[in-house]
């Protein structure tokens, strides 16, 4: 599975009003779009399977903000991303708050490009990466 589209909860995901139990989006970390003042919503809907669960959600416009609260950050301004309302319950448990895909956008089954290569696009980092994983428990 390639990904390169990038989606993250939406505040609305977490609302008690979502009768499914358990909630799969309550306990992320989620996007609050009142709360940023360079946000704009971006006409569409969208909707993915990775194996047997569904996510879906609309499309977002903000800046996407690599690293640390704090400290030196790569921002990548103008970034389309998913806002995730729906996902699937074999979601529940699992450790992730989001995705964020890497791989090029001619692979990306949504909107936008990803922001890593957007970034290369704005001329904000060379056109090259590593990513660096480190051993930790059994």
């Amino acid at each position: 599975l390639v990904i390169c589209d990038v989606f993250c909860p939406d505040k609305s995901c977490c609302k008690k009003s979502i009768v499914s139990r358990p909630n799969p989006c309550r306990g992320r970390r989620y996007f609050n779009s009142e709360k940023s003042s360079s946000y704009s919503k971006t006409h569409g809907k969208w909707k993915y399977r990775y194996g047997n669960a569904t996510v879906e959600g609309f499309y977002g416009n903000d800046t996407v903000r690599f690293g640390n609260a704090g400290i030196s950050q790569l921002s990548v301004p103008g970034t389309i991303f998913g806002q995730a309302v729906k996902l699937h319950e074999q979601f529940v448990g699992r450790h992730i708050d989001g995705i964020l895909g890497l791989a090029f956008a001619s692979l990306a089954e949504g909107r936008g490009e990803p922001p890593f290569e957007r970034a290369v696009k704005l001329g904000l980092v060379h056109p090259i990466f590593t990513i660096y994983l480190k051993h930790s428990g059994d």
